[in-house]
């Protein structure tokens, strides 16, 4: 199962007996020590630097460069070291946008969990 630094607020809130915010990003890890509770099965992990948002499984990554035309795509299986970029693999397009499908709903799911409220003489969206 992959995890993801997100969720380290989680896991030290709930360690702790606090609760945890609902606008923290990120599930506690704490199952993985506690033997009556089965560990959550993640089958991606997330990942964003800058304009760049990633996502890879157990076969493939795929990185995203915001108003680009390219991107980034790996067959970790064969190429671990990540050499061969495939992004433009006719073969693996069908791949391609499934991780896009992925990365497109893991980007929808983490919303928008500031706590900033909208300035009051802003114009309204």
């Amino acid at each position: 199962s992959f995890v993801s630094s997100v969720e380290i607020a989680a896991t030290c809130l709930t360690a702790a007996k606090l609760p945890v915010p609902s606008r923290i990003q990120g599930r506690s890890l704490t199952c993985f020590f506690d033997k009556k509770n089965p560990v959550p099965k993640e089958t991606t992990v997330y990942m964003e630097a800058r304009d760049i948002r990633a996502i890879r499984d157990d076969r493939y990554k795929l990185a995203y460069y915001a108003g680009r035309s390219y991107g980034e795509l790996y067959d970790l299986r064969v190429d671990p070291v990540e050499k061969y970029n495939l992004w433009n693999e006719p073969l693996l397009q069908q791949e391609k946008n499934r991780l896009m499908g992925l990365l497109m709903d893991k980007i929808i799911s983490l919303g928008e969990n500031m706590d900033v409220e909208w300035h009051p003489t802003a114009p309204p969206i």
